[in-house]
């Protein structure tokens, strides 16, 4: 069985006519005709019922059709794949991104592109603010999915945003705030807040302090774990309070309530970004779905 026999296949099921699926496939009929029924003989079926000029497809035939699209498909990338990889050519495109957001957006994002960009190699990386902002910048990725805070002062950077995110107070559901629907950062003056390292995301921690100042709250930080992730988990712990993005509750700690914050600098957002350099064109594919999504 070869490639070329499922091809003459697919195009004769779809046409139901020998010469017309000749013509679009730039073959003599007898070529597609010799092919077909040589397909027929190796799988021991009858594909197709034969009767003077009309051609149908046998119940076998139309199980098989059913079924051979996605194959030959499947066969074609991976022909193209392996002829660009012998030219040194091959589509692919590096993205990292932040934990919280991401799991909103890549489960409708990777599926859209994928059908529209089967071609293209993903590779997607999961990482803090600070280190996507150097991995964009060095060109280790070519997409980022983060935030704008952390670009304003890069002239190197463009963005596109994709939804505003409301900044939250985040504490265990036991604690005596868990109740209220939104938050004024003036009455936290005695909380203990644990707050990501500033080494680990420079602009994040400048962006969370800045909203403290601008309440003239200058918060009792106990705590400044590197990761995300472990600031959630102290939280959780009991050790303090924390300021997150409300979209981090999609990290799923149940005993943590997120309280959105009082002022309409309280906003964050999610974007993504790219050198104003950049010449991959897989870039422009990527965020040409998500347009069509939004």
């Amino acid at each position: 069985m070869t490639i070329e026999q499922l091809r003459y296949f697919l195009a004769a099921a779809e046409s139901l006519n020998f010469s017309e699926a000749a013509r679009k496939l730039y073959v003599t009929q007898p070529t597609l005709s010799y092919g077909i029924s040589s397909l027929e003989d190796q799988l021991q079926l009858k594909l197709f019922e034969r009767g003077g000029r009309s051609l149908a497809l046998t119940p076998a035939g139309k199980v098989f059709l059913e079924n051979i699209r996605d194959v030959i498909r499947d066969v074609e990338i991976a022909i193209d794949k392996a002829k660009k990889i012998e030219h040194n050519f091959l589509p692919s495109l590096a993205i990292g991104f932040l934990g919280s957001p991401i799991k909103i957006y890549f489960p409708v994002w990777i599926p859209a592109f994928f059908k529209q960009h089967p071609e293209i190699d993903l590779n997607l990386m999961q990482m803090e603010m600070g280190n996507l902002h150097s991995a964009l910048e060095e060109g280790t990725i070519d997409l980022a999915c983060t935030r704008s805070v952390d670009l304003i002062d890069s002239k190197w950077a463009v963005w596109q945003k994709i939804c505003d995110d409301p900044m939250c107070l985040v504490v265990r559901s036991d604690h005596h705030l868990a109740s209220c629907t939104k938050v004024d950062l003036r009455t936290l003056r005695d909380e203990h807040f644990i707050i990501v390292d500033e080494k680990a995301s420079p602009s994040w921690h400048k962006y969370i302090m800045q909203l403290c100042k601008n309440r003239g709250l200058d918060p009792i930080v106990v705590n400044s774990p590197v990761h995300m992730e472990t600031v959630y988990t102290l939280v959780d712990a009991g050790m303090g309070i924390t300021l997150m993005a409300k979209s981090a509750k999609n990290y799923n700690i149940k005993s943590l309530v997120f309280i959105e914050l009082e002022g309409d600098d309280a906003m964050s957002d999610v974007v993504v970004a790219w050198q104003k350099n950049a010449s991959n064109p897989a870039i422009l594919a990527f965020l040409d779905v998500i347009k069509d999504l939004y």
